[in-house]
């Protein structure tokens, strides 16, 4: 119970930090900036077409999507399943700048993207992640082992250290709008 209540804190300490931290002034150029990171380390990466999971930026979280190179690429988002589970459907580049909040309503066939963008409240530079607290990512990633993930945030965002349990999962990046950390 104890991790529990630390993780409950920490979020609540996050929320009030980003509620207040001076980066809102440049929420977009920052975002832009993880935005041409993400690409950037994707394009290392993968040499041929990918189907990469991604979020619909809500609230805090960085707006990936400003500076989008989709050459070589198919984007699936997730779907909130009524047993607590999520899956990732595919969806078009302007369908999904338009999309909002954490879930897609969709009724196409569910698919295993090749790798993972995943949303935050916090990381640290060893890929561990703070999410929200409903455990989606961590039950997906449990499912899906051997999925690469890429933890998406603002470089306030990133805490020495982070309460883990045995289910949190770690990313295999963390990238900012100041640096793309290899884990």
């Amino acid at each position: 119970m104890e991790i529990i209540e630390a993780k409950n804190n920490l979020r609540s300490v996050v929320k009030k930090q980003l509620d207040t931290i001076s980066f809102h002034q440049s929420f977009e150029s920052n975002s832009r900036l993880i935005s041409q990171n993400i690409f950037s380390l994707l394009k290392s990466l993968y040499k041929s077409n990918l189907v990469c999971g991604v979020f619909s930026p809500m609230g805090y979280e960085p707006n990936w999507l400003l500076d989008v190179k989709a050459e070589r690429m198919d984007f699936a988002l997730p779907k909130m399943e009524d047993n607590g589970f999520m899956s990732f459907h595919p969806i078009h580049l302007d369908q999904l700048k338009k999309q909002s909040g954490f879930s897609f309503n969709s009724e196409s066939q569910a698919l295993v993207p090749d790798l993972l963008l995943v949303p935050g409240l916090s990381f640290t530079e060893k890929g561990e992640r703070l999410g929200r607290g409903k455990g989606y990512y961590d039950r997906y990633l449990d499912k899906n082992k051997e999925l690469k993930t890429i933890g998406v945030c603002f470089e306030a965002q990133l805490r020495e250290s982070i309460p883990t349990n045995e289910h949190d999962k770690i990313m295999n990046f963390v990238v900012t709008e100041e640096r793309i950390l290899s884990i």
